[in-house]
């Protein structure tokens, strides 16, 4: 998951610049907070134990550890808010419509993203470094963060500076019976989310969270995203132009620069919600079929139709380009807390 933060940079281009003449129907302040939290409301199931398989079939992981695609779910989402404009429900259609297309500008973002992430990350299932894996994979959304905002400086870029205290979940009940959750639920896996990421800026939080990993008691990826963990890393991302290979077969995908994989991102979103916009406004099966071809059968995790977590494959030693000395940037007692044989130190920086 590229960082909350990252997906609200994407809401709120879409919502104040490029699509700001088309998003004018969400009038309200309560619309408007819904549309940009929404692209981050697939990553806050998994804070709470009783929505946690929200998010994992979001991000493409069945009950049974099978591989789904979650554009069937996107699309019925979408139909049941031309069901709801249909029985003239105009105001819950239209909450419902807000939270829809938020899904989707998060699983574009995640589809544009985890590629490339991958390919710089060396993910290996079979390697048994799932914890590394996790730690390189949140290091480098935190630090493709940083290069966004310090490229785009007056993006909307912290969730915790947002007026969050409106009613921004009442009126999506039709959204939150399909999904299977409650409004109670939403509420409270979003202030605990929220939380989280207020606790990042502090350095009394960062502390204690690297007390806990010493003593085995937090999981160490969660180090990462602490503001004072990205400072001490700041310069191994690399600026300019990247390799991406893919996390698979280990073929060169394509060459692309740091801010255009954003850019991407909120290009394809606009485009999707505006064939989406469309099918709401107009209710015909055309437009419903533009819908179709556009909303992309790709799993959110891998950025692939066919490839789960586990296909994935350490492609790092083939990179023009790799991940800077994140390693030898740790304090020694940091670096105990990385298995001997995994510490793979590949620097440029």
């Amino acid at each position: 998951m590229p960082l909350e933060n990252t997906h609200l940079s994407v809401a709120n281009e879409i919502l104040n610049t490029t699509l700001k003449k088309e998003l004018s129907i969400f009038e309200s302040p309560e619309l408007k907070q819904l549309f940009l939290v929404a692209h981050y409301v697939p990553d806050i199931f998994s804070v709470l134990n009783e929505t946690e398989y929200i998010s994992s079939y979001l991000h493409g992981f069945g009950s049974n550890g099978e591989i789904v695609n979650p554009n069937l779910l996107i699309l019925n989402l979408l139909d049941n808010c031309v069901e709801l404009r249909v029985k003239e429900k105009d105001g819950e259609a239209l909450a419902n419509f807000a939270i829809t297309m938020g899904i989707v500008g998060h699983g574009e973002t995640d589809i544009d993203n985890h590629p490339w992430i991958y390919s710089l990350e060396g993910i290996d299932p079979l390697k048994n470094d799932y914890e590394e894996s996790r730690y390189k994979h949140w290091l480098i959304e935190g630090l493709l963060h940083r290069l966004w905002v310090e490229m785009n400086p007056l993006y909307l870029n912290d969730i915790t500076k947002v007026d969050w205290s409106k009613n921004i979940f009442s009126n999506i009940g039709t959204f939150l019976n399909r999904i299977g959750t409650s409004s109670t639920l939403i509420e409270k896996a979003f202030k605990e989310h929220l939380t989280l990421f207020q606790d990042f800026k502090s350095d009394e939080v960062y502390a204690r969270f690297t007390d806990l990993a010493k003593k085995g008691e937090k999981p160490i990826c969660y180090l990462s995203t602490f503001d004072a963990h990205l400072t001490l890393m700041e310069g191994i991302l690399q600026k300019g132009v990247l390799e991406c290979r893919h996390p698979v077969t280990g073929t060169v995908m394509n060459e692309i620069a740091v801010p255009d994989i954003i850019k991407d991102s909120i290009l394809s979103t606009a485009e999707i919600i505006k064939a989406s916009l469309e099918y709401f406004n107009q209710g015909t099966s055309q437009a419903r079929a533009a819908c179709v071809e556009m909303i992309r059968p790709l799993n959110w995790s891998t950025g692939f139709e066919k490839y789960g977590l586990a296909d994935m494959k350490d492609q790092t030693k083939h990179n023009k380009n790799k991940l800077g000395n994140w390693y030898g940037r740790l304090p020694s007692d940091m670096q105990d807390l990385f298995p001997i044989e995994r510490r793979m130190i590949t620097s440029t920086a």
